[in-house]
Protein backbone atom coordinates (compact mmCIF):
# COMPACT_ATOMS: atom_id res chain seq x y z
CA UNK A 1 0.00 0.00 0.00
CA UNK A 2 0.89 3.39 -0.95
CA UNK A 3 -0.14 6.87 0.84
CA UNK A 4 -1.07 9.94 -1.62
CA UNK A 5 -1.11 13.21 -0.39
CA UNK A 6 -2.45 15.73 0.50
CA UNK A 7 -4.26 17.51 -2.25
CA UNK A 8 -5.12 20.49 -1.65
CA UNK A 9 -8.60 21.99 -2.14
CA UNK A 10 -7.88 25.33 -2.28
CA UNK A 11 -9.32 27.69 -0.47
CA UNK A 12 -13.26 28.62 -0.80
CA UNK A 13 -14.73 32.07 -1.88
CA UNK A 14 -17.90 33.29 -2.29
CA UNK A 15 -20.00 34.16 0.81
CA UNK A 16 -21.19 32.21 3.78
CA UNK A 17 -22.85 29.24 2.77
CA UNK A 18 -21.82 30.01 -1.21
CA UNK A 19 -18.35 29.39 -1.30
CA UNK A 20 -16.34 27.14 -3.35
CA UNK A 21 -13.39 25.59 -4.57
CA UNK A 22 -11.52 23.27 -6.09
CA UNK A 23 -8.25 21.51 -7.65
CA UNK A 24 -6.63 18.41 -9.11
CA UNK A 25 -4.44 15.96 -8.33
CA UNK A 26 -0.70 16.75 -9.69
CA UNK A 27 -0.48 13.14 -10.99
CA UNK A 28 -2.42 9.99 -11.79
CA UNK A 29 -3.62 8.10 -8.97
CA UNK A 30 -3.45 4.08 -9.98
CA UNK A 31 -4.47 1.58 -8.05
CA UNK A 32 -7.54 0.19 -5.38
CA UNK A 33 -8.65 2.67 -2.60
CA UNK A 34 -8.46 1.13 0.52
CA UNK A 35 -9.05 4.31 1.85
CA UNK A 36 -9.45 8.41 2.12
CA UNK A 37 -9.01 10.59 4.92
CA UNK A 38 -10.29 14.04 4.61
CA UNK A 39 -8.92 16.83 6.83
CA UNK A 40 -11.30 20.01 7.31
CA UNK A 41 -9.45 23.11 7.56
CA UNK A 42 -10.49 26.45 9.31
CA UNK A 43 -13.81 26.20 10.49
CA UNK A 44 -16.04 24.39 8.41
CA UNK A 45 -19.63 24.75 8.46
CA UNK A 46 -22.30 21.93 8.59
CA UNK A 47 -23.10 22.37 4.95
CA UNK A 48 -20.02 21.94 3.47
CA UNK A 49 -20.13 19.45 0.60
CA UNK A 50 -16.99 17.68 -0.72
CA UNK A 51 -16.80 15.49 -3.83
CA UNK A 52 -14.13 13.68 -4.91
CA UNK A 53 -14.29 12.33 -8.24
CA UNK A 54 -12.19 11.27 -11.42
CA UNK A 55 -11.82 13.90 -14.04
CA UNK A 56 -12.06 11.23 -17.55
CA UNK A 57 -8.78 11.89 -18.39
CA UNK A 58 -8.14 8.08 -18.65
CA UNK A 59 -11.51 6.68 -18.11
CA UNK A 60 -14.85 8.18 -17.79
CA UNK A 61 -15.33 10.66 -15.22
CA UNK A 62 -17.44 9.42 -11.75
CA UNK A 63 -17.76 10.34 -8.07
CA UNK A 64 -15.36 8.98 -5.48
CA UNK A 65 -16.73 10.46 -2.86
CA UNK A 66 -19.29 12.84 -1.82
CA UNK A 67 -19.58 13.94 1.75
CA UNK A 68 -22.48 16.26 2.04
CA UNK A 69 -23.49 18.00 5.07
CA UNK A 70 -20.15 17.18 6.83
CA UNK A 71 -16.91 18.99 8.71
CA UNK A 72 -15.54 16.40 10.49
CA UNK A 73 -12.19 14.98 9.46
CA UNK A 74 -12.26 11.33 9.31
CA UNK A 75 -11.12 7.97 7.33
CA UNK A 76 -13.40 6.96 4.72
CA UNK A 77 -13.67 3.57 2.87
CA UNK A 78 -15.46 4.30 -0.46
CA UNK A 79 -16.59 0.90 -2.29
CA UNK A 80 -18.32 -0.15 -5.94
CA UNK A 81 -20.38 -3.01 -5.97
CA UNK A 82 -19.35 -6.53 -7.79
CA UNK A 83 -21.27 -7.51 -10.48
CA UNK A 84 -21.48 -10.92 -12.25
CA UNK A 85 -20.46 -11.50 -15.83
CA UNK A 86 -23.55 -10.25 -17.30
CA UNK A 87 -22.92 -6.93 -15.52
CA UNK A 88 -25.72 -7.71 -12.97
CA UNK A 89 -25.01 -6.10 -9.28
CA UNK A 90 -24.60 -9.07 -6.96
CA UNK A 91 -25.92 -8.24 -3.32
CA UNK A 92 -24.25 -7.38 -0.36
CA UNK A 93 -20.76 -7.88 -2.79
CA UNK A 94 -19.15 -4.57 -2.84
CA UNK A 95 -14.71 -3.66 -2.88
CA UNK A 96 -12.45 -0.92 -3.11
CA UNK A 97 -13.10 1.70 -5.80
CA UNK A 98 -10.55 1.84 -8.34
CA UNK A 99 -8.63 4.74 -9.80
CA UNK A 100 -6.26 5.15 -12.74
CA UNK A 101 -6.84 8.62 -13.44
CA UNK A 102 -6.41 12.61 -12.53
CA UNK A 103 -8.82 13.30 -9.28
CA UNK A 104 -9.93 16.46 -8.27
CA UNK A 105 -11.06 17.43 -4.62
CA UNK A 106 -14.39 19.75 -4.87
CA UNK A 107 -15.74 21.88 -2.03
CA UNK A 108 -18.99 23.28 -1.99
CA UNK A 109 -21.50 25.42 0.06
CA UNK A 110 -18.92 26.88 2.90
CA UNK A 111 -17.95 29.69 4.01
CA UNK A 112 -15.06 32.07 2.56
CA UNK A 113 -11.58 30.46 4.08
CA UNK A 114 -12.31 26.78 3.90
CA UNK A 115 -10.10 24.52 2.68
CA UNK A 116 -10.16 20.52 2.45
CA UNK A 117 -6.95 17.98 2.46
CA UNK A 118 -7.43 14.71 1.08
CA UNK A 119 -5.00 11.75 1.47
CA UNK A 120 -5.38 8.25 -0.14
CA UNK A 121 -4.18 4.60 0.53
CA UNK A 122 -3.89 3.12 -2.92
CA UNK A 123 -3.59 -0.99 -3.13
CA UNK A 124 -2.22 -1.84 -6.19
CA UNK A 125 0.41 -0.30 -9.25
CA UNK A 126 3.93 -1.37 -7.18
CA UNK A 127 2.73 -4.25 -5.61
Amino acid sequence: MRLCGPINSGITAGGAGASTNDADSKITLIGEIAGVYVRYNDTCPGTTVVTISSKGSNVPAGDILVLSNANTSGWFRPSQQFCDNSGAPIAGAYGGSLVYDIVNILVEAADDGCSVDVWFLLKGEDE
